[in-house]
């Protein structure tokens, strides 16, 4: 048995090992070995998986092979039935217009309570699976940002320039500009935050800097735009049209 058979840390594979006792492997709580005295011997009942973690249904991965020998272990893999109630996560992917075009179910389970269900002859062990999300959001911004004098800042699409990466739903952004002066030219603290429909919250401090209009020709007007780099990343840019 693999022990460490891990997935990367946002998307593990939830195992159990050839042990005894209570183990915290990777994050993940194993807090019960079973007490079945037959032939299907797990090494847990109860596992605990981060939003995003895939959730092993292999009885195989739950098997305590210290007392099993390799012999019965291959029968009992081979005969064990599985079920299970998960819910899995569907994704929307949406157009430019927010029309919801296709929907992609992924290979984890949404948050709540499951139940694994692995049936053996007349033998029926059960694991109860605990999905969380624990995890903040992951804030993608530029350190700072230029606007022109007098820019609104109530008008300004902070969003634009954001990227948030969450495995839950995630709430609108929320900008605090009090210290910003845009009457004012020089550079302000500006802080972002954001929260998942878990109560997740993830914040960031930024610069703002507020420069001086360009001299603009007749017909010309000064703008803040925002554009994207050769390395993806989104800036603003002060120029006139």
């Amino acid at each position: 048995m693999k022990l460490n058979n891990l997935l990367d840390t946002k998307k593990k594979k939830i195992i159990a090992g050839a042990c005894t006792g209570i183990l915290i492997l990777g994050g993940i709580g194993i807090y019960a070995l079973s007490g079945n005295n037959g032939d299907l011997i797990l090494t847990k009942n109860k596992i605990t998986a981060e939003l995003g973690q895939t959730v092993s249904t292999d009885v195989a991965d739950y098997l305590n092979y210290n007392k099993i020998d390799s012999k019965k272990a291959e029968k009992i893999i081979k005969d064990t039935k599985s079920k299970n109630n998960f819910k899995y996560v569907t994704v929307e992917n949406k157009d430019e217009n927010g029309n919801v075009v296709t929907k992609e179910e992924k290979d984890y389970p949404s948050v709540g309570k499951y139940k694994i269900n692995f049936s053996y002859k007349d033998e029926k062990e059960t694991v109860e699976v605990t999905v969380e999300d624990t995890t903040k959001p992951v804030i993608t911004a530029p350190d700072s940002i230029d606007v022109i004098q007098y820019t609104d800042l109530a008008t300004f699409n902070f969003a634009e320039l954001l990227q948030v990466t969450d495995y839950s739903d995630v709430n609108d952004w929320q900008i605090d500009t009090s210290k910003v002066d845009v009457n004012t030219l020089g550079t302000y603290d500006l802080k972002i935050s954001i929260s998942d429909v878990e109560k997740n919250k993830a914040e960031k401090e930024m610069k703002i800097n507020v420069v001086e209009a360009p001299i603009v020709a007749e017909g010309e007007v000064a703008v803040t735009e925002i554009v994207t780099d050769e390395n993806g990343n989104k800036k603003t840019v002060v120029t006139k049209k």
